[in-house]
């Protein structure tokens, strides 16, 4: 009977440190994007620190959440999907308008990892869940519009 109560024990403290580490990989919706009528909110990656970190080691990413990186200065963009456990999709903004979109772009599962790319000029970037893009209808010329909260939000 103990060995069954500190095996369950053991279940419960792995399931609750899994969720807790899960909580922190994920940072506060500080944006939503606005793409034909759809709302998605987003956690803005601002930093070279948060740029390279992007949705790394996530196990899931809600369908109505994703990710905006906010480039320096316009630029053709690389991506990888290094330490990415999900597949992602991804929508390259210019000026406020799809500009391309990559669907359904798999984890790397072993170096060296593909490298994206849009092959256009861009200065947003959106990664959402794979097949959003599809379910959400998002084409090239779509209008995005993006709104910044003054304070970041928990969701």
């Amino acid at each position: 009977m103990k060995s069954r109560l500190f095996a369950f024990t053991s279940i419960l403290l792995l399931c609750f440190s899994s969720c807790a580490i899960a909580q922190e990989l994920e940072t506060p919706i500080s944006a939503q994007a606005n793409i034909g009528g759809h709302t998605i909110d987003l956690e803005v990656a601002k930093t070279p620190e948060q740029m390279e970190k992007g949705l790394m080691y996530r196990r899931s990413l809600a369908k109505n959440r994703g990710m905006l990186f906010v480039l320096q200065y316009p630029l053709i963009p690389r991506f990888w999907m290094k330490n990415t456990l999900i597949p992602l999709d991804m929508i390259f903004l210019k000026q406020g308008r799809v500009q391309a979109i990559l669907t359904e772009v798999p984890p790397c599962l072993q170096d060296p990892c593909t490298v994206y790319s849009p092959k256009v000029i861009v200065d947003k970037v959106i990664e959402i869940s794979a097949g959003q893009a599809k379910t959400l209808a998002i084409k090239k010329g779509d209008p995005v519009y993006i709104h910044f909260f003054e304070t970041a939000q928990k969701k």
